[in-house]
């Protein structure tokens, strides 16, 4: 049996709790993305450009890129960006998975 490596993370109530290290790796990526957001933000006077934002998301693995042929329904944004076949970003299995888990 192998024992999980936890690490002690402080709640938003100021408590200590145990978070296993595989659930810190996976949420690293939205972490990252809060940083690089936050150092925007603060060096363009929080002005922070819409395109910025997409392109860091999706290097940081939050936004996917998904090769479409046509438009995914009525209030497809890819439709008004030019002709298909073309990528539409979405949003990564885990970032789904973090929007469906939130309160």
């Amino acid at each position: 049996m192998h024992a999980m490596t936890c690490i002690p993370t402080i709640t938003d109530e100021h408590q200590v709790v145990l978070v296993p290290a595989v659930e810190l790796q996976r949420l690293r990526p939205l972490a990252q993305f809060a940083l690089a957001v936050l150092e925007e933000s603060r060096s363009e006077l929080a002005d922070l450009d819409g395109g910025w934002l997409q392109d860091k998301a999706a290097e940081l693995g939050l936004l996917v890129r998904v090769p479409v042929t046509e438009p995914c329904g009525d209030e497809c944004r890819c439709a008004e960006y030019g002709a298909f076949p073309q990528d539409c970003l979405r949003y990564s299995a885990e970032v789904s998975a973090a929007l469906k888990a939130r309160p």
